[in-house]
Protein backbone atom coordinates (compact mmCIF):
# COMPACT_ATOMS: atom_id res chain seq x y z
CA UNK A 1 0.00 0.00 0.00
CA UNK A 2 1.07 3.58 -0.49
CA UNK A 3 1.45 5.19 2.89
CA UNK A 4 3.53 8.23 2.02
CA UNK A 5 1.11 10.15 -0.15
CA UNK A 6 2.53 8.80 -3.41
CA UNK A 7 1.09 6.45 -6.00
CA UNK A 8 -2.25 6.05 -7.71
CA UNK A 9 -5.05 3.74 -6.77
CA UNK A 10 -5.10 0.63 -8.92
CA UNK A 11 -8.64 0.25 -10.19
CA UNK A 12 -8.17 -3.42 -11.03
CA UNK A 13 -8.75 -6.14 -8.46
CA UNK A 14 -5.28 -7.10 -7.12
CA UNK A 15 -4.85 -10.35 -9.06
CA UNK A 16 -1.25 -11.35 -9.72
CA UNK A 17 -0.07 -10.43 -13.21
CA UNK A 18 1.20 -13.04 -15.67
CA UNK A 19 4.71 -11.56 -15.43
CA UNK A 20 4.72 -11.73 -11.63
CA UNK A 21 3.63 -15.38 -11.76
CA UNK A 22 6.22 -16.18 -14.43
CA UNK A 23 9.07 -14.79 -12.33
CA UNK A 24 7.76 -16.58 -9.22
CA UNK A 25 7.51 -19.80 -11.22
CA UNK A 26 11.09 -19.52 -12.46
CA UNK A 27 12.34 -19.03 -8.89
CA UNK A 28 10.35 -22.04 -7.68
CA UNK A 29 11.60 -24.21 -10.55
CA UNK A 30 15.18 -23.30 -9.66
CA UNK A 31 14.54 -24.43 -6.08
CA UNK A 32 12.85 -27.65 -7.25
CA UNK A 33 15.80 -28.36 -9.57
CA UNK A 34 18.18 -27.91 -6.66
CA UNK A 35 16.14 -30.33 -4.54
CA UNK A 36 16.06 -32.83 -7.42
CA UNK A 37 19.84 -32.81 -7.95
CA UNK A 38 20.57 -35.66 -5.47
CA UNK A 39 18.19 -37.91 -7.42
CA UNK A 40 20.18 -37.46 -10.64
CA UNK A 41 23.46 -38.06 -8.78
CA UNK A 42 22.02 -41.16 -7.09
CA UNK A 43 20.83 -42.73 -10.37
CA UNK A 44 24.05 -42.08 -12.31
CA UNK A 45 25.23 -45.67 -11.95
CA UNK A 46 22.01 -47.35 -13.08
CA UNK A 47 20.75 -48.33 -16.52
CA UNK A 48 19.14 -45.71 -18.80
CA UNK A 49 15.70 -47.15 -18.00
CA UNK A 50 16.14 -46.70 -14.24
CA UNK A 51 17.61 -43.22 -14.71
CA UNK A 52 14.76 -42.14 -16.97
CA UNK A 53 12.09 -43.64 -14.74
CA UNK A 54 13.42 -42.11 -11.52
CA UNK A 55 14.21 -38.74 -13.14
CA UNK A 56 10.79 -38.20 -14.73
CA UNK A 57 8.81 -39.62 -11.83
CA UNK A 58 10.72 -37.75 -9.11
CA UNK A 59 10.54 -34.47 -11.06
CA UNK A 60 6.74 -34.60 -11.29
CA UNK A 61 6.17 -35.90 -7.76
CA UNK A 62 8.63 -33.42 -6.20
CA UNK A 63 7.05 -30.52 -8.05
CA UNK A 64 3.55 -31.41 -6.82
CA UNK A 65 4.82 -32.11 -3.29
CA UNK A 66 6.82 -28.86 -3.16
CA UNK A 67 3.90 -26.66 -4.18
CA UNK A 68 1.34 -28.58 -2.11
CA UNK A 69 3.33 -28.37 1.12
CA UNK A 70 4.45 -24.75 0.76
CA UNK A 71 1.11 -23.40 -0.43
CA UNK A 72 -0.84 -25.55 2.01
CA UNK A 73 1.33 -24.42 4.91
CA UNK A 74 1.86 -20.75 4.02
CA UNK A 75 -0.61 -20.00 1.20
CA UNK A 76 2.43 -19.11 -0.88
CA UNK A 77 5.56 -20.73 -2.27
CA UNK A 78 9.11 -19.37 -1.87
CA UNK A 79 9.00 -17.94 -5.39
CA UNK A 80 5.59 -16.36 -4.81
CA UNK A 81 6.69 -15.02 -1.43
CA UNK A 82 9.62 -13.19 -3.04
CA UNK A 83 7.16 -11.65 -5.52
CA UNK A 84 4.63 -10.86 -2.76
CA UNK A 85 2.06 -13.25 -4.24
CA UNK A 86 -0.39 -15.36 -2.24
CA UNK A 87 -2.87 -18.11 -3.09
CA UNK A 88 -6.29 -17.50 -1.51
CA UNK A 89 -9.68 -19.17 -1.68
CA UNK A 90 -11.60 -17.59 -4.55
CA UNK A 91 -14.85 -17.19 -2.62
CA UNK A 92 -13.78 -16.37 0.94
CA UNK A 93 -10.36 -14.80 0.13
CA UNK A 94 -8.89 -16.72 3.06
CA UNK A 95 -5.72 -18.88 3.05
CA UNK A 96 -6.18 -22.15 1.17
CA UNK A 97 -6.23 -25.66 2.62
CA UNK A 98 -3.82 -28.50 1.87
CA UNK A 99 -6.55 -30.16 -0.21
CA UNK A 100 -6.88 -27.07 -2.39
CA UNK A 101 -3.10 -26.84 -2.72
CA UNK A 102 -2.93 -30.50 -3.78
CA UNK A 103 -5.73 -30.18 -6.34
CA UNK A 104 -4.52 -26.91 -7.93
CA UNK A 105 -1.03 -28.31 -8.35
CA UNK A 106 -2.03 -31.76 -9.58
CA UNK A 107 -4.05 -30.04 -12.31
CA UNK A 108 -0.92 -27.99 -13.08
CA UNK A 109 -0.20 -30.85 -15.52
CA UNK A 110 -3.09 -29.67 -17.70
CA UNK A 111 -1.98 -26.04 -17.44
CA UNK A 112 1.56 -27.02 -18.47
CA UNK A 113 0.16 -28.83 -21.51
CA UNK A 114 -1.76 -25.67 -22.43
CA UNK A 115 1.35 -23.50 -21.83
CA UNK A 116 -0.51 -21.70 -19.01
CA UNK A 117 -2.56 -19.78 -21.57
CA UNK A 118 -5.65 -19.67 -19.28
CA UNK A 119 -3.73 -17.18 -17.10
CA UNK A 120 -3.66 -14.77 -20.04
CA UNK A 121 -7.16 -15.56 -21.29
CA UNK A 122 -8.99 -15.11 -17.98
CA UNK A 123 -9.34 -11.58 -16.62
CA UNK A 124 -8.74 -12.84 -13.07
CA UNK A 125 -5.61 -14.73 -14.15
CA UNK A 126 -6.95 -18.06 -12.91
CA UNK A 127 -5.47 -21.10 -14.59
CA UNK A 128 -7.39 -24.40 -14.80
CA UNK A 129 -5.78 -25.59 -11.55
CA UNK A 130 -7.20 -22.51 -9.81
CA UNK A 131 -10.61 -23.30 -11.24
CA UNK A 132 -10.42 -26.91 -10.05
CA UNK A 133 -9.39 -25.93 -6.52
CA UNK A 134 -11.42 -22.72 -6.22
CA UNK A 135 -8.34 -20.55 -5.70
CA UNK A 136 -6.90 -17.28 -6.98
CA UNK A 137 -3.38 -15.82 -6.91
CA UNK A 138 -3.27 -12.25 -5.62
CA UNK A 139 -0.54 -9.63 -5.45
CA UNK A 140 0.11 -7.74 -2.24
CA UNK A 141 1.92 -5.06 -4.21
CA UNK A 142 -1.20 -4.26 -6.20
CA UNK A 143 -3.27 -3.37 -3.12
CA UNK A 144 -2.59 0.34 -3.40
CA UNK A 145 -4.42 3.57 -2.62
CA UNK A 146 -3.59 7.21 -3.14
CA UNK A 147 -3.68 9.15 0.08
CA UNK A 148 -4.97 12.58 -0.88
CA UNK A 149 -3.46 15.79 0.50
CA UNK A 150 -5.23 17.90 3.16
CA UNK A 151 -6.07 20.55 0.55
CA UNK A 152 -7.59 17.99 -1.83
CA UNK A 153 -9.42 16.35 1.06
CA UNK A 154 -11.08 19.67 2.03
CA UNK A 155 -11.93 20.51 -1.58
CA UNK A 156 -13.42 17.10 -2.37
CA UNK A 157 -15.38 16.94 0.85
CA UNK A 158 -16.95 20.27 0.00
CA UNK A 159 -17.69 19.35 -3.63
CA UNK A 160 -18.83 15.74 -3.18
CA UNK A 161 -21.15 16.57 -0.29
CA UNK A 162 -21.57 13.00 1.03
CA UNK A 163 -21.38 11.24 -2.37
CA UNK A 164 -17.84 10.11 -1.63
CA UNK A 165 -15.43 9.08 -4.34
CA UNK A 166 -13.02 6.23 -3.65
CA UNK A 167 -10.16 8.53 -2.64
CA UNK A 168 -12.31 10.55 -0.25
CA UNK A 169 -13.85 7.41 1.24
CA UNK A 170 -10.38 6.02 1.96
CA UNK A 171 -9.28 9.33 3.48
CA UNK A 172 -12.33 9.41 5.79
CA UNK A 173 -11.75 5.82 6.92
CA UNK A 174 -8.04 6.50 7.42
CA UNK A 175 -8.74 9.56 9.58
CA UNK A 176 -11.13 7.56 11.76
CA UNK A 177 -8.62 4.72 12.19
CA UNK A 178 -5.70 7.06 13.03
CA UNK A 179 -7.84 8.82 15.66
CA UNK A 180 -8.84 5.43 17.06
CA UNK A 181 -5.21 4.32 17.27
CA UNK A 182 -4.17 7.62 18.87
CA UNK A 183 -6.75 7.04 21.57
CA UNK A 184 -4.78 4.11 22.99
CA UNK A 185 -1.34 5.75 22.80
CA UNK A 186 0.27 7.23 25.89
CA UNK A 187 0.51 11.01 26.36
CA UNK A 188 4.32 10.83 26.10
CA UNK A 189 4.18 9.10 22.70
CA UNK A 190 1.65 11.63 21.39
CA UNK A 191 3.70 14.59 22.63
CA UNK A 192 6.85 13.17 21.03
CA UNK A 193 4.94 12.65 17.76
CA UNK A 194 3.81 16.30 17.73
CA UNK A 195 7.37 17.48 18.48
CA UNK A 196 8.58 15.33 15.55
CA UNK A 197 6.02 17.01 13.28
CA UNK A 198 7.21 20.43 14.45
CA UNK A 199 10.83 19.58 13.64
CA UNK A 200 9.99 18.08 10.24
CA UNK A 201 7.68 20.86 9.05
CA UNK A 202 9.23 23.87 10.78
CA UNK A 203 5.74 24.94 11.89
CA UNK A 204 4.95 25.84 15.46
CA UNK A 205 2.31 23.96 17.44
CA UNK A 206 -0.35 26.62 16.94
CA UNK A 207 0.03 26.53 13.15
CA UNK A 208 -0.20 22.74 13.12
CA UNK A 209 -3.30 22.85 15.32
CA UNK A 210 -4.93 25.48 13.11
CA UNK A 211 -4.32 23.45 9.95
CA UNK A 212 -5.57 20.34 11.74
CA UNK A 213 -8.82 22.10 12.67
CA UNK A 214 -9.27 23.36 9.11
CA UNK A 215 -8.75 19.84 7.69
CA UNK A 216 -10.18 17.29 10.10
CA UNK A 217 -12.13 19.51 12.47
CA UNK A 218 -10.06 19.17 15.65
CA UNK A 219 -6.79 20.03 17.34
CA UNK A 220 -6.57 17.08 19.73
CA UNK A 221 -3.54 14.75 19.33
CA UNK A 222 -5.57 12.21 17.32
CA UNK A 223 -6.74 14.85 14.84
CA UNK A 224 -3.21 16.25 14.53
CA UNK A 225 -1.86 12.78 13.74
CA UNK A 226 -4.63 12.18 11.16
CA UNK A 227 -3.90 15.53 9.50
CA UNK A 228 -0.16 14.74 9.50
CA UNK A 229 -0.73 11.39 7.78
CA UNK A 230 -2.76 13.10 5.02
CA UNK A 231 -0.05 15.74 4.67
CA UNK A 232 2.66 13.07 4.47
CA UNK A 233 4.44 14.31 7.58
CA UNK A 234 4.10 10.89 9.20
CA UNK A 235 4.04 7.62 7.20
CA UNK A 236 0.72 5.83 7.63
CA UNK A 237 2.54 2.54 8.24
CA UNK A 238 4.06 3.98 11.42
CA UNK A 239 0.58 4.20 12.94
CA UNK A 240 -1.64 1.63 11.22
CA UNK A 241 -0.77 -2.03 10.70
CA UNK A 242 -1.59 -4.19 7.71
CA UNK A 243 -4.66 -5.49 9.53
CA UNK A 244 -5.68 -1.90 10.32
CA UNK A 245 -5.34 -0.99 6.66
CA UNK A 246 -7.64 -3.87 5.71
CA UNK A 247 -10.19 -2.45 8.14
CA UNK A 248 -9.71 1.01 6.60
CA UNK A 249 -10.50 -0.36 3.14
CA UNK A 250 -13.50 -2.23 4.52
CA UNK A 251 -14.89 0.90 6.17
CA UNK A 252 -14.14 2.96 3.04
CA UNK A 253 -16.30 0.50 1.09
CA UNK A 254 -19.22 1.64 3.28
CA UNK A 255 -18.48 5.32 2.70
CA UNK A 256 -18.02 5.17 -1.09
CA UNK A 257 -20.96 6.32 -3.21
CA UNK A 258 -20.33 4.30 -6.37
CA UNK A 259 -21.34 0.65 -6.26
CA UNK A 260 -18.26 -0.25 -8.30
CA UNK A 261 -15.99 1.58 -5.84
CA UNK A 262 -17.66 -0.15 -2.89
CA UNK A 263 -17.15 -3.55 -4.50
CA UNK A 264 -13.49 -2.93 -5.38
CA UNK A 265 -12.69 -1.60 -1.91
CA UNK A 266 -14.43 -4.55 -0.31
CA UNK A 267 -12.48 -7.03 -2.45
CA UNK A 268 -9.18 -5.31 -1.69
CA UNK A 269 -10.01 -5.38 2.02
CA UNK A 270 -10.82 -9.09 1.82
CA UNK A 271 -7.62 -9.84 -0.08
CA UNK A 272 -5.49 -7.94 2.42
CA UNK A 273 -7.19 -9.71 5.34
CA UNK A 274 -6.46 -13.05 3.67
CA UNK A 275 -2.81 -12.12 3.13
CA UNK A 276 -2.52 -10.88 6.71
CA UNK A 277 -3.96 -14.16 8.00
CA UNK A 278 -1.62 -16.17 5.77
CA UNK A 279 1.42 -14.25 7.04
CA UNK A 280 0.46 -14.57 10.70
CA UNK A 281 -0.65 -18.20 10.81
CA UNK A 282 0.35 -21.55 9.34
CA UNK A 283 -1.64 -24.72 8.76
CA UNK A 284 0.04 -27.83 10.14
CA UNK A 285 -0.40 -31.31 8.71
CA UNK A 286 -2.64 -33.33 10.99
CA UNK A 287 -3.50 -37.02 11.12
CA UNK A 288 -7.02 -36.07 10.08
CA UNK A 289 -5.69 -35.27 6.61
CA UNK A 290 -5.05 -39.01 6.19
CA UNK A 291 -7.81 -40.43 8.40
CA UNK A 292 -10.64 -38.45 6.78
CA UNK A 293 -9.90 -39.69 3.23
CA UNK A 294 -9.87 -43.27 4.50
CA UNK A 295 -13.28 -42.78 6.12
CA UNK A 296 -14.77 -40.99 3.12
CA UNK A 297 -13.32 -43.22 0.40
CA UNK A 298 -16.07 -45.90 0.35
CA UNK A 299 -18.83 -43.32 -0.16
CA UNK A 300 -16.88 -41.44 -2.82
CA UNK A 301 -15.88 -44.67 -4.57
CA UNK A 302 -19.50 -45.73 -4.86
CA UNK A 303 -20.31 -42.37 -6.45
CA UNK A 304 -17.70 -42.83 -9.19
CA UNK A 305 -18.29 -46.58 -9.64
CA UNK A 306 -19.88 -46.19 -13.12
CA UNK A 307 -16.76 -44.34 -14.31
CA UNK A 308 -14.59 -46.92 -12.54
CA UNK A 309 -16.25 -49.64 -14.62
CA UNK A 310 -15.71 -47.60 -17.81
CA UNK A 311 -12.02 -47.19 -16.93
CA UNK A 312 -11.76 -50.91 -16.16
CA UNK A 313 -13.31 -51.71 -19.54
CA UNK A 314 -10.82 -49.42 -21.32
CA UNK A 315 -7.94 -51.11 -19.48
CA UNK A 316 -9.17 -54.64 -20.27
CA UNK A 317 -9.86 -53.92 -23.94
CA UNK A 318 -6.44 -52.32 -24.47
CA UNK A 319 -4.76 -55.18 -22.58
CA UNK A 320 -6.44 -57.88 -24.68
CA UNK A 321 -5.74 -55.89 -27.83
CA UNK A 322 -2.02 -55.79 -27.02
CA UNK A 323 -1.94 -59.46 -26.04
CA UNK A 324 -3.27 -60.66 -29.38
CA UNK A 325 -1.69 -58.11 -31.67
CA UNK A 326 1.96 -58.42 -32.76
CA UNK A 327 4.11 -55.89 -30.93
CA UNK A 328 7.82 -55.28 -30.31
CA UNK A 329 7.09 -53.04 -27.30
CA UNK A 330 8.72 -55.46 -24.85
CA UNK A 331 11.87 -55.66 -26.97
CA UNK A 332 12.02 -51.86 -27.08
CA UNK A 333 11.65 -51.75 -23.29
CA UNK A 334 14.51 -54.24 -22.99
CA UNK A 335 16.70 -52.01 -25.15
CA UNK A 336 15.81 -49.02 -23.00
CA UNK A 337 16.73 -50.92 -19.84
CA UNK A 338 20.28 -51.28 -21.11
CA UNK A 339 22.71 -54.14 -21.33
CA UNK A 340 21.34 -55.80 -18.20
CA UNK A 341 17.98 -56.22 -19.88
CA UNK A 342 15.29 -56.88 -17.33
CA UNK A 343 17.67 -56.82 -14.38
CA UNK A 344 16.43 -54.35 -11.79
CA UNK A 345 18.22 -52.48 -8.94
CA UNK A 346 18.13 -53.64 -5.34
CA UNK A 347 14.62 -54.01 -3.82
CA UNK A 348 14.74 -50.75 -1.89
CA UNK A 349 15.65 -48.65 -4.95
CA UNK A 350 13.14 -50.62 -6.98
CA UNK A 351 10.41 -49.90 -4.42
CA UNK A 352 11.14 -46.18 -4.62
CA UNK A 353 11.16 -46.31 -8.41
CA UNK A 354 7.87 -48.23 -8.55
CA UNK A 355 6.11 -45.99 -6.01
CA UNK A 356 7.25 -42.78 -7.72
CA UNK A 357 6.27 -44.10 -11.14
CA UNK A 358 2.83 -45.20 -9.93
CA UNK A 359 2.20 -41.85 -8.22
CA UNK A 360 3.35 -40.10 -11.39
CA UNK A 361 0.83 -42.11 -13.45
CA UNK A 362 -1.88 -41.30 -10.89
CA UNK A 363 -1.07 -37.59 -11.07
CA UNK A 364 -1.12 -37.67 -14.88
CA UNK A 365 -4.50 -39.43 -14.92
CA UNK A 366 -6.01 -36.99 -12.43
CA UNK A 367 -4.11 -33.85 -13.46
CA UNK A 368 -4.88 -34.24 -17.17
CA UNK A 369 -8.56 -34.98 -16.55
CA UNK A 370 -9.65 -31.53 -17.77
CA UNK A 371 -8.10 -32.35 -21.16
CA UNK A 372 -11.10 -34.72 -21.53
CA UNK A 373 -9.50 -37.53 -23.57
CA UNK A 374 -6.19 -37.65 -21.65
CA UNK A 375 -7.32 -39.93 -18.79
CA UNK A 376 -8.87 -42.62 -21.01
CA UNK A 377 -5.81 -42.44 -23.30
CA UNK A 378 -3.32 -42.91 -20.43
CA UNK A 379 -5.42 -45.81 -19.11
CA UNK A 380 -5.33 -47.41 -22.56
CA UNK A 381 -1.53 -46.97 -22.81
CA UNK A 382 -1.08 -48.71 -19.46
CA UNK A 383 -3.32 -51.52 -20.71
CA UNK A 384 -1.19 -51.88 -23.86
CA UNK A 385 2.01 -52.11 -21.78
CA UNK A 386 0.39 -54.70 -19.51
CA UNK A 387 -0.90 -56.68 -22.49
CA UNK A 388 2.48 -56.60 -24.27
CA UNK A 389 4.27 -58.01 -21.22
CA UNK A 390 1.50 -60.60 -20.85
CA UNK A 391 1.85 -61.57 -24.49
CA UNK A 392 5.56 -62.24 -24.01
CA UNK A 393 5.09 -64.38 -20.89
CA UNK A 394 2.23 -66.38 -22.38
CA UNK A 395 4.32 -67.18 -25.46
CA UNK A 396 7.04 -68.43 -23.13
CA UNK A 397 4.50 -70.64 -21.33
CA UNK A 398 4.57 -68.56 -18.15
CA UNK A 399 0.92 -67.59 -17.83
CA UNK A 400 0.85 -68.43 -14.11
CA UNK A 401 3.99 -66.36 -13.60
CA UNK A 402 2.10 -63.48 -15.20
CA UNK A 403 -0.79 -63.81 -12.76
CA UNK A 404 1.42 -64.40 -9.73
CA UNK A 405 3.79 -61.60 -10.71
CA UNK A 406 1.08 -58.97 -11.16
CA UNK A 407 -1.86 -59.61 -8.86
CA UNK A 408 -0.21 -59.41 -5.38
CA UNK A 409 0.59 -55.74 -5.91
CA UNK A 410 -1.60 -55.14 -8.95
CA UNK A 411 -4.87 -55.34 -7.04
CA UNK A 412 -4.06 -52.18 -5.09
CA UNK A 413 -2.07 -50.54 -7.85
CA UNK A 414 -4.69 -50.98 -10.57
CA UNK A 415 -7.48 -49.97 -8.20
CA UNK A 416 -5.69 -46.68 -7.49
CA UNK A 417 -4.96 -46.12 -11.19
CA UNK A 418 -8.58 -46.80 -12.18
CA UNK A 419 -9.83 -44.45 -9.45
CA UNK A 420 -7.63 -41.70 -10.91
CA UNK A 421 -8.89 -42.45 -14.41
CA UNK A 422 -12.50 -42.35 -13.17
CA UNK A 423 -12.07 -38.94 -11.55
CA UNK A 424 -10.21 -37.68 -14.63
CA UNK A 425 -13.06 -38.74 -16.92
CA UNK A 426 -15.58 -37.14 -14.58
CA UNK A 427 -13.57 -33.90 -14.51
CA UNK A 428 -13.44 -33.82 -18.30
CA UNK A 429 -17.19 -34.32 -18.54
CA UNK A 430 -17.77 -31.56 -15.97
CA UNK A 431 -16.15 -29.11 -18.39
CA UNK A 432 -18.18 -30.34 -21.37
CA UNK A 433 -21.48 -30.41 -19.48
CA UNK A 434 -21.27 -27.76 -16.73
CA UNK A 435 -25.04 -27.44 -16.38
CA UNK A 436 -26.15 -24.22 -14.70
CA UNK A 437 -22.66 -23.60 -13.25
CA UNK A 438 -19.68 -21.98 -14.88
CA UNK A 439 -17.11 -24.42 -16.24
CA UNK A 440 -14.67 -23.63 -13.43
CA UNK A 441 -17.38 -24.06 -10.78
CA UNK A 442 -18.41 -27.37 -12.33
CA UNK A 443 -14.79 -28.54 -12.43
CA UNK A 444 -14.23 -27.50 -8.82
CA UNK A 445 -17.28 -29.49 -7.68
CA UNK A 446 -15.77 -32.68 -9.08
CA UNK A 447 -12.08 -32.06 -8.36
CA UNK A 448 -12.52 -31.01 -4.73
CA UNK A 449 -15.25 -33.54 -3.95
CA UNK A 450 -13.06 -36.47 -4.92
CA UNK A 451 -9.74 -35.12 -3.62
CA UNK A 452 -9.97 -37.47 -0.63
CA UNK A 453 -9.69 -40.37 -3.07
CA UNK A 454 -6.36 -38.92 -4.18
CA UNK A 455 -4.95 -39.36 -0.67
CA UNK A 456 -6.49 -42.83 -0.31
CA UNK A 457 -5.04 -43.89 -3.67
CA UNK A 458 -1.59 -42.64 -2.66
CA UNK A 459 -1.74 -44.90 0.40
CA UNK A 460 -2.66 -47.85 -1.86
CA UNK A 461 0.24 -47.04 -4.19
CA UNK A 462 2.73 -46.84 -1.32
CA UNK A 463 1.67 -50.27 -0.09
CA UNK A 464 1.62 -51.72 -3.62
CA UNK A 465 5.13 -50.41 -4.32
CA UNK A 466 6.64 -52.17 -1.31
CA UNK A 467 4.70 -55.36 -2.08
CA UNK A 468 5.96 -55.33 -5.66
CA UNK A 469 9.56 -54.76 -4.61
CA UNK A 470 9.82 -57.02 -1.56
CA UNK A 471 6.98 -59.58 -1.55
CA UNK A 472 6.04 -60.30 -5.17
CA UNK A 473 9.56 -61.53 -6.11
CA UNK A 474 9.40 -64.04 -3.23
CA UNK A 475 5.93 -65.49 -3.87
CA UNK A 476 5.59 -65.16 -7.65
CA UNK A 477 6.86 -68.73 -8.16
CA UNK A 478 4.51 -70.00 -5.46
CA UNK A 479 1.45 -69.63 -7.65
CA UNK A 480 -1.14 -70.91 -5.16
CA UNK A 481 0.13 -68.64 -2.38
CA UNK A 482 0.34 -65.61 -4.68
CA UNK A 483 -3.15 -66.13 -6.09
CA UNK A 484 -4.62 -66.80 -2.63
CA UNK A 485 -3.09 -63.60 -1.23
CA UNK A 486 -4.36 -61.68 -4.26
CA UNK A 487 -7.91 -62.99 -3.84
CA UNK A 488 -7.85 -61.99 -0.16
CA UNK A 489 -6.70 -58.51 -1.18
CA UNK A 490 -9.57 -58.22 -3.65
CA UNK A 491 -12.13 -59.35 -1.08
CA UNK A 492 -10.88 -57.07 1.71
CA UNK A 493 -10.30 -54.00 -0.47
CA UNK A 494 -13.60 -54.13 -2.33
CA UNK A 495 -15.64 -55.08 0.72
CA UNK A 496 -14.23 -51.90 2.25
CA UNK A 497 -14.85 -49.74 -0.83
CA UNK A 498 -18.33 -51.10 -1.53
CA UNK A 499 -19.56 -51.23 2.05
CA UNK A 500 -23.00 -49.75 2.62
CA UNK A 501 -24.14 -48.05 5.77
Amino acid sequence: MDSDGKGDFLVEVPYATAMQRLIAGIIDLMIISLISTPVFIFTAGYSPFVQLSLATSSAIVLMILYYTLTEGYLSTSPGKKIMNLYVLDYESLRPISYRQALVRNAVRITDSFLLYLPILLNKDGRRIGDGAAGTVVVSKRRISVRIISPEEYKRRKLLEDGAYSMDLAVAEALIEKVKEKAGVLSIDILENAIKYIERKTGFDVETIKRRSIETVGGDDPGSILAFSVLAGYIPARSIVSQQDFAEILEKASLFAFSQEDRKLLSIKAGVLKGIDEAEKSTRSLRAEIILKPIRESPRLFREISPFFLISLLILLLSTFFAMWMPSDLVNRLKELMGKDGLKMPNPFVMAIMIILNNIKVWILLYGEGPLIIASPSITAVNGIILGSVGNLLIKEGRALDLISGILPHGVMELTAILIASSIGIKMGLSLIFPGSKSRYESLKTVAMRYSDLMVFSTILLLIAGFVEAFITPIIMKEHIIAITISLLEIIILYLFLLKFK
